[in-house]
């Protein structure tokens, strides 16, 4: 009975596991995000329902040749698919996990680089409103020259849909908060979800003047 409980506690642990590794992977690439998702999460259902099942049928068999107490009868039976409807609810808080730790990753690595650039920015100043994308030292990124000069670090999406780490000395990208479904009309104000050529849907706050941002 103890084994039989470790491996149903293995793999709901393994289930939640690898959806945190996607979300976390996910955070620094969004085409991989992309086929982590449509690959990666119908392969983790299977997997954990077939093990599931195999576990099920481990279960009852400690019920029909076991000799146990009425407790342990109803946990072998019920322990699987309880741990399992739980890994499901709690999938999409595994993933936001993930890519919450990725983006630290991503942001506490770079820093120093972000910093040299946001400086580099503000002393070749430009007349246009937004830069291309650019790459220096490994680091990616887009200029809204403002003024103020904002930076947009390692933007990465899918189409006009896209994620990154916001430099913003004012923190106006936080008045972004979404849209009318309805009438399609931003909460926000033109000045704030504009910015880098998008629609900026929201931000939230990582460090000093350092925002994560989604655009659609």
């Amino acid at each position: 009975m103890r084994d039989y409980l470790k491996y149903s506690a293995l793999l709901f642990l393994a289930v939640l596991g690898a959806l945190v590794i996607i979300g976390f992977i996910g955070s620094w690439s969004a085409p991989i995000l992309f086929l982590l998702a449509l690959l990666g999460l119908p392969l983790i259902a299977t997997l954990g329902l077939g093990i599931g099942l195999l576990l099920i049928v481990r279960g009852v068999k400690f019920v029909r040749t076991g000799d146990l107490s009425l407790r342990n009868r109803v946990v072998a039976v019920l322990i699987v698919p309880i741990l399992l409807s739980i890994a499901a609810v709690c999938s999409l808080p595994a993933l936001w996990l993930g890519s919450f730790t990725g983006m630290w990753v991503k942001f506490l690595t770079n820093y120093s680089r972000y910093e040299a650039i946001i400086a580099k920015a503000e002393v070749d100043k430009s007349d246009g409103q937004y830069s291309e994308y650019l790459t220096d030292d490994g680091v990616t990124y887009v200029i809204d020259y403002g003024p103020p000069i904002r930076v947009a670090f390692n933007p990465e999406g899918i189409l006009d849909n896209w994620a990154g780490i916001i430099f913003d000395p004012t923190g106006e990208v936080m008045r972004a908060d979404g849209f009318d479904p309805v009438t399609g009309a931003f909460h926000a104000s033109d000045s704030v979800t504009k910015l880098f050529g998008g629609d900026l849907i929201s931000c939230h706050h990582m460090w000093d003047s350092y925002y994560k941002c989604s655009f659609t």
